[in-house]
């Protein structure tokens, strides 16, 4: 794909079109020593083919726009957790059986906030229900997802092969996506439904206080057997500043998806639960000033 563009105006204006790896096109002009920003393409990054590769879904509201549909990972958590890559998609956490014969060992998930790309799906009019569009859907070891219109009379839409360009889009027409029997389970069992229901974890303002007592009490341990000096002990400071892994405040916000889920509070700021690439829950605290 390309595109081209004829300045008209007749003043001498220096500009610049910039490519980014988010798929989006970006100009820009000279002026005095600046580089203003004066239109991009796409406007909304969702519409940006494959932004989220195989079973992301896109949420521009999101500050981390790109997240896995329900029984998937990402691929390259690391990548998505930077915010760098997201093509790479995501991996199912259980495999597919593809047994036609026994119907358990494959099921549908039921999703009411996503939408798939239409010009993706194969329409069948003769499955004009949905128990026969989810028959004929199970039985294709190639069929992902399926769909029933609600047009006159219902056509059955099915997807085969890896989804690619998933929207989170409110009050959406319901998407069956096709899961293993064990990830449905766990579904259910961890307080979802067949209906796609959001999850909701919370935790207790007691998580914070017991990990902030659990640091204390390694400090602690660590100034009982010398390990740890105390006031102009140098060589205890690089040991500890060795041993911990510093973090930058976009990591910190990823971590905790905008500083979103609040555990309590003091004098001096706020917790907040996170999560890391490698799924260690961690509480982190935002300090009111310097």
């Amino acid at each position: 794909m390309y595109f081209t563009y004829i300045q008209i105006s007749k003043f001498d204006i220096v500009q610049r079109l910039v490519l980014y790896k988010t798929g989006d096109v970006r100009s820009f002009y000279r002026y005095n020593s600046s580089w203003i920003n004066i239109w991009s393409v796409p406007k909304d990054l969702c519409f940006v083919y494959d932004i989220c590769g195989a079973y992301g879904a896109c949420n521009r509201n999101n500050l981390q726009f790109c997240s896995c549909l329900e029984g998937f990972k990402p691929k390259d958590k690391h990548a998505w957790f930077l915010q760098d890559w997201w093509s790479s998609g995501c991996l199912r956490s259980s495999p597919l059986y593809c047994s036609p014969i026994n119907s358990t060992t494959d099921g549908f998930l039921q999703k009411n906030d996503i939408s798939l790309a239409k010009e993706k799906a194969v329409s069948y009019s003769q499955y004009p229900t949905l128990p026969t569009c989810r028959s004929a859907c199970l039985e294709n070891c190639s069929c992902k997802a399926f769909d029933l219109t609600n047009s006159t009379p219902p056509i059955c839409r099915m997807w085969f092969g890896d989804l690619f360009n998933v929207r989170v889009a409110s009050n959406s027409q319901p998407v069956f996506l096709r899961m293993a029997a064990s990830e449905l389970q766990q579904s259910i069992s961890n307080g979802g439904s067949n209906q796609g229901r959001v999850l909701s974890i919370s935790l207790p303002v007691s998580t914070a206080f017991i990990l902030v007592l659990a640091f204390l009490v390694i400090i602690f341990l660590l100034r009982r057997h010398g390990m740890l000096g105390k006031g102009g002990d140098m060589e205890g400071h690089e040991l500890l500043s060795a041993s911990l892994r510093t973090f930058t405040y976009k990591e910190l916000r990823i971590a905790t998806n905008n500083f979103r889920d609040k555990l309590g509070k003091g004098a001096f700021g706020s917790v907040f639960k996170g999560s890391l690439p490698d799924d260690t829950l961690v509480a982190v605290k935002k300090l009111r000033g310097l």
